[in-house]
Parts: C-alpha cells; structure tokens; sequence
C-alpha cells in the first residue's frame, strides 16, 4: 500500500470463471485427556486425536478429515458421514471447521 491508502492491486480478472474447491464441514467434539486434549470427528466415524493442546489435536484432525474425503472421491465411493453427527458429551465443546480439499 502507499501512502494514499489505496488498496493493493490483485493479479485477479473479473471475468475468470470461479475455482471450484470441494469444502466440507468437519464437525470436532474437544474435551480434556490426561494426556492434553481429544479432538473426536462428529460427522466421520473412526477418526479421533490427542495433543498436547487442543491446536495439536486439532492439527493432526484436519489432515486425516481431508484424506478420508479425498480418499473417497478419489475411489468415486459416497462419504459415510455420520448424519446427525454425533451427540455430544457433557465434557465437550463442539467445534466446526470448513475444511478445502
């Protein structure tokens, strides 16, 4: 930016068609472990992590969510989301991450 305050000047053409990325909501349960934080998938079965943090948790989360889907599509196979998600537990708090292939 310069002084003018002007906003900087993005390489994007308004008639370029729209990039299609797949997202999906990976829906995570967090609560306390003994060993830090779990991160449980609600909508994915199978898919559960424990870090030191619930950012570590959530770290190793997200790659596995992504890889599962991929995974899927790639085969041509339908997701086998978990719909509703699962219930909750008292301990846990809920949250929900937009996740782009």
């Amino acid at each position: 930016m310069n002084s003018n305050d002007e906003q900087p000047k993005l390489n994007i053409s308004p008639d370029a068609p729209p990039v299609n990325v797949p997202t999906f909501g990976c829906v995570v349960y967090v609560s306390p472990h003994d060993q830090g934080v779990q991160a449980r998938c609600a909508n994915l079965a199978d898919l559960s992590f424990v870090g030191a943090t619930e950012r570590d948790a959530l770290s190793q989360m997200v790659p596995a969510f992504k890889k599962r889907i991929a995974d899927c599509m790639q085969r041509g196979e339908d997701i086998a989301w978990i719909d509703p998600p699962a219930t909750i537990d008292s301990n846990e708090q809920k949250r929900f991450i937009p996740v782009h292939l």
